[in-house]
């Protein structure tokens, strides 16, 4: 999709099925695997190094770029995310860089956290939607901000996933390599709510 991206803008591809043409013609795969790459070559990203690349070995790497790639167009490259509005690549890619920067600084024990793996990925990728418009309340994307407030929204679970701002529920064998899609989504709601707890303002006015 990447690819055939970059082609429709030099030649034209007759051939293309209706549902292929109008995903190239969007551009989404296109810009996701440019954030995916990102964050696997920046220096100072976490993802350094740990995303495999098509028709590579998987072997040492905690995901593959496709199913980034996946996540990122779901959630990420779409209306509801604040991201989406700047309409600047560059910084689109140093907020979503900094945004793992913060997570990871919360939640990776050092030794192989399932983070980096799809659970992490497509629960952060989806939660990142509520999490950027608490940032874009703030007027702050910083590495610093995020971080406060992922701190306080872990703080705030309650139920059976408050474990999820630890760095041992992360831990290889843990609890967050055996969730489903089912939980992810449970568990999305509940960070949600405790996001909105970290913000909330007891005394309003209707």
């Amino acid at each position: 999709m990447s690819r055939l991206t970059a082609a429709v803008d030099v030649e034209d591809i007759p051939s293309l099925p209706r549902w292929i043409r109008k995903i190239v013609d969007k551009g989404e795969v296109d810009q996701a695997v440019k954030l995916v790459d990102y964050l696997n070559t920046a220096p100072d990203s976490p993802w350094n190094g740990k995303i495999a690349l098509p028709n590579t070995s998987s072997s040492g790497s905690a995901i593959k770029q496709h199913s980034f790639v996946k996540s990122i167009t779901k959630y990420i490259l779409t209306p509801s995310n604040p991201l989406t509005a700047f309409q600047d690549s560059e910084k689109e890619k140093k907020i979503f860089l900094n945004y793992w920067i913060a997570i990871t600084n919360l939640l990776d024990d050092g030794d192989d956290s399932v983070v980096y793996k799809y659970n992490g990925v497509e629960l952060f990728c989806r939660f990142s939607i509520a999490f950027f418009m608490k940032c874009q309340d703030k007027g702050s994307f910083t590495v610093q901000t995020m971080t406060n407030l992922m701190k306080s929204c872990f703080e705030n679970l309650e139920g059976e996933y408050a474990g999820v701002g630890h760095k041992e529920w992360w831990s290889k064998g843990s609890s967050a390599s055996n969730i489903n899609s089912g939980a992810i989504g449970v568990i999305y709601q509940a960070m949600a709510i405790a996001l909105n707890k970290s913000s909330f303002i007891s005394t309003v006015e209707i």
